[in-house]
């Protein structure tokens, strides 16, 4: 399975935010609105 995302031109600081502009233009279409990307942060 293949989705084109289109992704605003930024450059993005951290992945949390690339990941929340996957998110929203996953959420946007019906076919994807179930697939989200979710981050964790290691304990040290």
């Amino acid at each position: 399975m293949t989705f084109h995302l289109e992704i605003p031109a930024k450059h993005y600081i951290t992945i949390m935010e690339l990941l929340a502009a996957i998110n929203k233009q996953l959420k946007s279409c019906p076919e994807t609105e179930d697939i989200h990307f979710k981050t964790s942060t290691p304990k040290e």
